[in-house]
């Protein structure tokens, strides 16, 4: 039950009540200390007054008598006496009142020199004791002098009642202007929460109009239209993957639908059998190809990829890796050259390392003509690894260069032969190299060969 009222709780109304919560809390706390703050000023004023009042009024006091008395007052003096509730009387150690003048509380405990605070039928006193020294000497007697504090409980009960009153007051005004803030602070949101709404699969052109300031809501919006922006270009690299794979994938299909047709359309003889079947397994073994390609690439891209590096020598693997691809090259008549440093430590995944140097291995193969050279070098460069994949093969032009890493991209005059590969050899080649904190250069000339060149940083990386 809590949960659900927490959720049906809007920001704007979480703003409000916490603005007014903390208001209350401060108008609190603001007015003890108003509390605080007059009690102390209109006490220390009583206290003056009495001070004041009992040094004037010990003149009165008639020390050719002990113990001490009174003077007799005027009649108009004790009649203001009472009327701002005042009282004086002389008191002996042993609690006996000598003289009085006015209505004094009751107070019977002996009198001490100071300031004290009592209750006499629900009034409150201040008292003030002081021992009578006069000419003569110092008697064993006080002077004691009482004040209604009467004024001082009618300001507090008046700060009060206008705290009381003007408080839910103050916190209703709060309350609306807190709603009116919060609205406007929050209008942004809501017109970014509405417009993300209406981006989808479809239509990811749309972006968050944003024209307010740079503050926390304008970062919001610009990282939104950020996220936005990489959003809709991996729907579109997703896009062209699938209408490239589904391409890529009809091509074999349709390829073994045909040769099955025309073999079934009429008799053949056993050599037309045995040359069909002999294309469908190409074409399968392309097919396979293309899906084992694409499974790979979907395990680089997820983030779910159990990829675990260690440390390894890559000089050992680079010779690994001459010894696999070395006979396929003299088969095509190819020379294979190395120049491979000892001892190059890295840290890395040894199987996507060896399908990298595979593929750009393979590549050069295939598109260098007899007799020609590949050339296999490696060196340091500081803290990173230059490997070098060189060959004398037909080149690429240099409107292709920046394609190349592209999935699914080929040179239309690969698309045409034989040699043309499924197109994701360069770009799991590329892959790989960025999943190691590497990256590939390539440099090539139309009938000069070309050059790939791999870096990868040297030793452990954090």
């Amino acid at each position: 039950m809590y949960k659900k009222l927490n959720d049906s709780i809007t920001i704007r109304i979480r703003l409000t009540l916490w603005y007014v919560f903390f208001l209350a809390m401060t108008i609190l706390a603001f007015s003890a200390y108003l509390q605080f703050q007059l009690q102390n000023s209109l006490f220390t004023q009583v206290d003056a007054a009495l001070q004041l009042a009992g040094s004037q009024l010990l003149v009165d006091v008639d020390d050719t008598v002990n113990p001490p008395s009174l003077r007799p007052m005027s009649q108009t003096i004790v009649d203001n006496l009472n009327q701002t509730l005042f009282a004086l009387r002389l008191v002996t150690q042993a609690g006996e009142v000598t003289a009085e003048v006015g209505e004094f509380p009751a107070f019977d405990v002996a009198p001490s020199d100071g300031f004290q605070t009592i209750v006499d039928a629900g009034i409150h006193w201040r008292v003030y004791t002081q021992r009578v020294i006069t000419n003569e000497g110092t008697f064993d007697v006080s002077l004691q002098m009482a004040q209604s504090l009467d004024t001082v409980d009618a300001a507090q009960q008046s700060l009060n009642q206008l705290i009381l009153v003007g408080a839910p007051v103050v916190l209703f005004v709060a309350a609306l202007v807190g709603t009116f803030i919060a609205d406007r602070l929050l209008r942004p949101l809501n017109t970014m929460t509405r417009a993300a709404q209406q981006i989808n699969a479809t239509d990811m052109t749309r972006r968050i109009d944003y024209q307010g300031p740079s503050d926390e809501l304008g970062r919001l919006a610009g990282t939104l239209n950020l996220m936005l922006n990489r959003l809709e270009s991996a729907f579109e690299i997703e896009r062209r993957f699938t209408a490239d794979a589904s391409h890529e994938l009809r091509t074999p299909l349709t390829a073994i639908k045909g040769q099955i047709g025309v073999a079934l359309s009429r008799t053949r003889t056993q050599n037309e059998y045995q040359a069909t079947l002999m294309h469908i397994q190409h074409e399968t073994d392309r097919l396979i190809r293309l899906t084992n390609d694409l499974l790979f690439l979907a395990r680089l891209d997820s983030s779910a990829s159990n990829n675990h590096e260690e440390s390894m020598n890559l000089t050992h693997l680079l010779e690994a890796v001459v010894d696999q691809i070395l006979p396929i090259a003299h088969e095509k008549g190819l020379q294979l050259r190395c120049a491979i440093p000892e001892n190059v430590i890295i840290m890395g995944t040894p199987d996507h390392l060896i399908r990298l140097f595979l593929n750009l291995l393979d590549n050069a193969i295939k598109f260098t003509p007899f007799a020609g050279v590949i050339t296999l070098a490696s060196q340091r460069h500081g803290n990173e690894i230059e490997v070098s994949i060189s060959d004398t093969g037909q080149g690429i032009a240099q409107e292709h260069l920046t394609k190349i890493f592209q999935r699914f991209y080929r040179i239309e005059t690969d698309r045409s032969t034989q040699i043309g590969g499924t197109g994701l050899g360069l770009a799991i080649a590329y892959k790989i190299a960025s999943e190691h904190q590497g990256r590939i250069e390539v440099q090539s000339q139309v009938g000069h060969g070309s050059t790939f060149t791999i870096y990868l940083p040297l030793g452990k990386r954090s």
